[in-house]
Parts: structure tokens; C-alpha cells; sequence
């Protein structure tokens, strides 16, 4: 059920569906937190976090992104989270906080 969920945001978002998609990653997310998967429920996380750029709501986008940071971080996958890091920094950057954006580049920088 988990990766069907994660799927089929995938398969509605690219419908442009983005109430469905946004329910099927929520939920892949919880399901993954759940099951003490953390890896998954980052991978959940990020693609919520796209979502939510599409949607144009960068703040969720970004509060999103930290969620992912801190479940690659808890799950020890280090190119996984360098990757969430980046996208924070970039989110961040778009949302005009050049500092935070700098410091979540540097953490990246620093794996």
C-alpha cells in the first residue's frame, strides 16, 4: 500500500491532479513513518514537497523539505539527504532567505 500510494501521487500529478496526488503522498508519507521507515517517508516528503512548488506554495514547499531533511538524516542515507538539502536550499532561496538557503547549502556541501 505504501508504494501504491507513492505511486499514484506520482501517476496524479502528472494528470495534473494535485488534490489526489497531494493525498497519496501524505499518506505514503504517514504509512512510511508509521513502519519506522524513514528513507521512504523522506522520499514521500520530497515528492510532496515538489507538489507543493507546482501548486505555487512555497511555504509548505519548504516546511516540507525540512520534514525530508530530518527523515534522510534520522534514516543515515547521505545522498539522499544531501539531495533534500539542496532542494531546501533552493526553496529557500526562491523565498528570498538567502541565509537560511546558504546554510542548508553548506550542510549539503559538508556530506
Amino acid at each position: 500500500t505504501l508504494f501504491r500510494s507513492l505511486g499514484m501521487g506520482r501517476v496524479a500529478a502528472a494528470r495534473g491532479d494535485y488534490g489526489v496526488a497531494g493525498q497519496r503522498f501524505t499518506m505514503a508519507a504517514e504509512l512510511a513513518h508509521e513502519c519506522a521507515d524513514a528513507a521512504l517517508e523522506g522520499r514521500a516528503l520530497v515528492a510532496l514537497a515538489g507538489l507543493r512548488q507546482t501548486q505555487g506554495r512555497p511555504g509548505e514547499q519548504i516546511s516540507t523539505l525540512q520534514r525530508a531533511v530530518e527523515a534522510f538524516r534520522e534514516a543515515g542515507t547521505t545522498p539522499q539527504l544531501a539531495d533534500a538539502l539542496t532542494a531546501l536550499a533552493d526553496a529557500l532561496d526562491a523565498w528570498g532567505d538567502t541565509d537560511a538557503a546558504n546554510e542548508a547549502r553548506n550542510r549539503a556541501n559538508e556530506l
